[in-house]
Order: structure tokens, then C-alpha cells, then sequence
């Protein structure tokens, strides 16, 4: 199966929070696209986080962002 390469918010938060998608996490990240912390692609009033930022960020590992993806 192909490798997701953009995450939605949601997908996003659960893979660098762990806590799950609480208001708060998205909050955050949201705030870190607005303060260009996190490049992201907007798509009308969706955004989209690509692979390489959760894990430039440290939120998982490579190895875990494949398991997400399963």
C-alpha cells in the first residue's frame, strides 16, 4: 500500500501529541502553521500537514508514521 504523504489536522495531533485530538492540540498545531513553525497546505479552510513535518518535528518516527499508515 502506498504511503500517505499529507495528514489531515486530526491525523496530524495524534501522531505528534498522543493525546489524542483535543481542542488544546488543535490549537497548537494550528498556531504553529499561522506562526510558520509547521509548513502546511491550506485547501480552502482544510489543512493538510505533509509526512516530513510530524517527523521533522519528532512527534513519531519514521518506523511509527508507517504504522499510522497501515
Amino acid at each position: 500500500m502506498a504511503s500517505q504523504a499529507l495528514y489531515t489536522v486530526k491525523e496530524a495531533c495524534n501522531a505528534l501529541f498522543g493525546e489524542g485530538y483535543t481542542d488544546a492540540s488543535r490549537k497548537r498545531l494550528r498556531r504553529w502553521i499561522k506562526a510558520g513553525q509547521i509548513s502546511a497546505i491550506a485547501d480552502g479552510s482544510r489543512w493538510f500537514i505533509p509526512k516530513y513535518e510530524i517527523i521533522k518535528l519528532g512527534g513519531v518516527d519514521a518506523q511509527e508514521i508507517e504504522k499510522l499508515d497501515a
